[in-house]
């Protein structure tokens, strides 16, 4: 299961609380967050010790890609993103689902390179205005005129194109549950499908 979601959506919370529900329940089994490589610091808000996300040097990012160690990656707003091929395998050599953070354009293109299904999701805020978006980013309080730009641009794409994702969440303001229990159902049916 691939996930991406525009800035300030709330889409760390909603992965966490679904990682804490599921670690009881057995309908959908064990599931873990791959850790997303990002080649730049660290934001106030951001501790490594969360387990989602994991900061390394630009040089560090670049040997693990010329190496081919990479699943997947992309570059954003001055810095690279991915996750490690390793990390993926073995999570699934352990019989776990897999959730990883991703973009839209290389999302789609993981179900043109692997024989497995990799299913779209988007979490997404419940009014796609651009005063609305801006207000959610900006009370994160570290973006640059430069960065909000790009974070606003990047959620008008991606609500361009919710049609072909394969699952949309919708977090509502202080409505999280109901976004996760809706992941959380959506991922128990589609795990129940028979393969093609």
């Amino acid at each position: 299961f691939t996930y991406t979601a525009p800035a300030a959506t709330g889409k760390s919370t909603i992965i966490q609380e679904l990682i804490n529900q599921t670690e009881e329940d057995t309908d959908v089994g064990e599931m873990v967050v791959v850790p997303l490589l990002k080649s730049r610091s660290l934001r106030p808000s951001e501790q490594d010790s969360s387990g989602e996300a994991m900061h390394i040097s630009e040089s560090e990012f670049m040997q693990l890609k010329e190496s081919q160690q990479l699943f997947q990656s992309w570059h954003y707003d001055g810095a690279d993103y991915g996750t490690r091929l390793v990390d993926v395998v073995t999570a699934l050599q352990e019989g776990k689902t897999v959730l990883l953070e991703s973009v839209p354009e290389v999302m789609f293109n993981l179900n043109a390179a692997h024989t497995k299904k990799v299913t779209t999701i988007a979490i997404v805020p419940p009014e796609p205005r651009e005063r609305n978006i801006i207000e959610r980013i900006i009370q994160r309080g570290f973006h640059t005129p430069e960065s909000l730009g790009n974070r606003l641009l990047y959620a008008m794409q991606l609500f361009a194109q919710l049609p072909i994702f394969d699952n949309v969440i919708t977090n509502r303001q202080n409505r999280v549950s109901e976004a996760v229990d809706e992941l959380r159902q959506q991922i128990s049916t589609i795990q129940q499908e028979p393969e093609a």
